[in-house]
């Protein structure tokens, strides 16, 4: 199944939802619109609601912080991402910890959508 998603403006928040199974291509453009979606709006809180089937592989994970950058998302942008699949966790860990070594977003990991709401709804 490829990856499918929908972008829409929440109160004062970019909803991202996910399902399938993501590629490079896919992931690219995903990003590409979250970018776009986020200077369409002035809203750069991103609640990333995602259940998709596979963990990305380390190879995939290694690019996300340049396909980021690619994008145009910058520091400005706070990106709250559930994920319940915990075959994912690893993964998403690590894009967590690459972005905070970088000048690109703030991202978070969280199991659950209320958590993630509320670190986002926080202005810190």
């Amino acid at each position: 199944m490829a990856l499918n998603y929908s972008i829409d403006a929440e109160d004062s928040v970019l909803v991202l939802r996910l399902s399938g199974v993501p590629d490079r291509a896919s992931k690219t453009q995903l990003f590409r619109d979250v970018a776009t979606a986020a200077r369409q709006h002035d809203c750069y809180d991103i609640l990333g609601l995602s259940s998709t089937e596979m963990p990305g592989t380390l190879e995939n994970t290694l690019e996300i912080k340049d396909m980021l950058k690619a994008a145009g998302v910058t520091s400005d942008f706070r990106v709250a991402w559930v994920n319940p699949n915990a075959a994912a966790e690893v993964m998403i860990k690590l894009v967590e910890e690459m972005l905070k070594n970088s000048d690109l977003a703030n991202m978070k990991a969280f199991q659950d959508e209320q958590s993630a709401r509320m670190w986002l709804s926080r202005k810190t």
